[in-house]
């Protein structure tokens, strides 16, 4: 490890004593958030726009705010934790936006008749437009159903409904879909 690495590594270990110090101020806290959004814009990931850039440190800020309640120096190198936080949300943010792709396109393969899509637009953003004027509920329900794969049996019992209330509302719901797609 040469120089530069150290004096970073030796920076998060500060930054981590601080911060588990009651309690700290919000001023740790922006430090913390311009050291964690220097690591990712040095990670150089492609495909990261400003926008995903700030979700990302966000996500990361968070995570480790949850950690410093167990980080403990004396166990390991506190800045390879930090590190690997950082990591795993930009791993995290990929991985989410890979599934919205996927509950598109699981939710128009079960929509049977595809319609032709609407005028100057493409089917998956008409059908992304009419999810996001969806009740949470409805969303949700999409969600567990389409993006985590889940039977309607554990859908049900996530919403605390029956398996068959739970069968017809989804079923309603693509019906719903579909005419409006349609329309």
């Amino acid at each position: 490890m040469n120089d530069q690495a150290r004096n970073q590594d030796l920076a998060w270990e500060l930054l981590i004593a601080q911060l588990q110090a009651a309690p700290p101020d919000a001023d740790l806290w922006t430090a913390a958030h311009g050291r964690i959004a220097a690591y990712v814009a040095a990670m150089r990931v492609e495909g990261l726009s400003s926008t995903d850039r700030e979700d990302v440190v966000q996500c990361a800020l968070m995570g480790l705010l949850e950690a410093l309640a167990t980080l403990d120096p004396a166990k390991g190198p506190v800045a390879a934790y930090v590190k690997r936080i950082i990591r795993s949300a930009v791993c995290d943010h990929f991985r989410k936006e890979k599934a919205g792709a996927a509950l598109l396109k699981a939710l128009a393969e079960n929509l049977e008749d595809e319609p032709a899509p609407a005028a100057g637009g493409s089917f998956l953003s008409d059908l992304e437009a009419q999810m996001g004027q969806l009740p949470e509920e409805e969303q949700r329900l999409l969600r567990m159903r389409f993006w985590d794969g889940l039977p309607l049996g554990k859908i049900a019992e996530a919403m605390n409904k029956t398996d068959g209330s739970t069968r017809m509302q989804l079923s309603r719901l693509l019906a719903k879909l579909r005419g409006r797609l349609l329309a």
